[in-house]
Formats: structure tokens, sequence, C-alpha cells
């Protein structure tokens, strides 16, 4: 029996109210990515880093009456369920924890987790939960060092989840179904990645690219939907009960 390659994007997390990074009014139209999320310029603008870093925490984990006020939304559910009803992997470029408060369990983040803090001197990773980061005041845990990075992913870094994610693909199978949401395909090109895997491919995204193309321009999927992820999940499942019963 066929099972799920589910692939996730920024698109995923917009109806809880995250902000995407490359569409219109996303955060990079706001910020200067040299400024706050390039490894080699970081530490020259330390205090701009923080302060992005340290609202974007803020937001993530704010709270209201006791519940924290950005939650999973329909979408995040319906892939928690359909790993558990199928199994199969997940994989995202989110750095949220939407996916976790879905349901969802052993998550592959190919860009780190935002409640993640990194060393780059003795180069551990652990959970800062939602300590805010000080300059010359945030420490290691492990070594003592201030050169304490957000555990995100930055342009220039190495990101070695990313060896998960191209072993995952070579496994996937002819009877297998692959599921992309909310992704532009501009940072990781999925569509390229899987241009010569078998399996049952699906991409949702709110809508084409300024080209008019599903992505990158690479015709491989056998379906596509193009909805926001809450809207596509009914029309996702129904293709998911088609192919896998």
């Amino acid at each position: 029996m066929g099972k799920l390659f589910i692939f996730t994007g920024s698109g995923i997390s917009v109806d809880s109210g995250i902000p995407t990074y490359r569409t219109k009014d996303s955060l990079w139209d706001k910020y200067d990515v040299e400024k706050v999320c390039t490894y080699s310029t970081w530490e020259n603008n330390m205090q701009e880093v923080y302060d992005f870093y340290n609202q974007r925490r803020a937001e993530l984990f704010a709270i209201e009456n006791g519940k924290r006020i950005i939650k999973d939304n329909k979408a995040h559910q319906a892939v928690a369920k359909w790993i558990k009803q199928y199994g199969g992997i997940l994989i995202t470029q989110n750095v949220d924890d939407l996916h976790e408060q879905a349901g969802s369990t052993n998550v592959i983040h190919l860009h780190g987790r935002l409640q993640d803090m990194k060393c780059t001197e003795c180069f551990r990773v652990w959970d800062g939960k939602q300590d805010e980061f000080v300059v010359n005041q945030t420490e290691c845990h492990y070594c003592g060092s201030h050169k304490v990075k957000p555990g995100t992913i930055f342009f220039g870094e190495a990101a070695p989840e990313y060896s998960k994610l191209h072993k995952a693909i070579s496994k996937i199978q002819e009877d297998d179904v692959v599921i992309i949401i909310g992704t532009t395909g501009e940072v990781v090109p999925i569509d390229i990645f899987l241009s010569e895997s078998p399996g049952y491919k699906i991409l949702n995204n709110l809508e084409a690219n300024q080209y008019g193309e599903a992505m990158n321009g690479v015709n491989i999927w056998d379906s596509i939907i193009y909805k926001s992820s809450t809207e596509a999940v009914d029309e996702i499942e129904h293709i998911i009960k088609e192919r896998l019963g």
C-alpha cells in the first residue's frame, strides 16, 4: 500500500496568521534579508537580527487568556491526520511549530525552528523556548560563548536536514501520493527535485506564480489546486482516498 510524502511551505500557515516570505506583503518585502537572515553578515547586524527574531518569536508564542493566539489550522490538522492514517513523511520549510501543535510528530524542519538557538562557536543547538536574544548577554548553554544566533537556517548557512529531504525523495514509490502545499519553489525547487520521482503528485498553492506557472515550470503535477490550504483540504483528501483507499 502506498504512503504519503508531504512537503509544506509558509502558505500552509497563512490562515493561522503567519505571513509568507515571498508573496505580496511578505516578510522579505518589509525586511532586508542581507541584514536579518544572511550568515556572512548577521554578526555585523546583531541588534537588528535579534530584534527581528525576538519579535517573530513573541508573535508566534503570544498568549491571551491562557491560550496561544496563533494556532494550527484546518490544513495542519488534516496533514497530521493523513500521516497518522496512511503513514509517510512530513517535511516542512516552516520554522513555526504549528504542525506539531496539530499533532504531527517527527516533523523534519529543513530551515530550523524559531524556538531554537545555535552557538556559532561550538555549533550546538538547543530549545531556547521563548527566551529573548540580548546582545552580549545571551550565551551558549554549552560553551558560554555570546556568539549565539537564531536556530533558523540563514541564507548561506549549511542546512543539514536537506540530506533527509533527498533521501526521502529517493524512496518515493509508484503507489505513493506526493503532496506539496504552500510553497513557491524559489528556495527549495521541490518540483525539480521530484522531476524523476514516481508517485501521484499534488500541488496546492493559492495561485500560479507571476509567470503563470505552477512553480518552476516543471510539468510534473497530476493535480493542481489553486486555493488556500484550508480550502483545499477536502479536495486533497478525496484524492488521497481514491489513491490509497
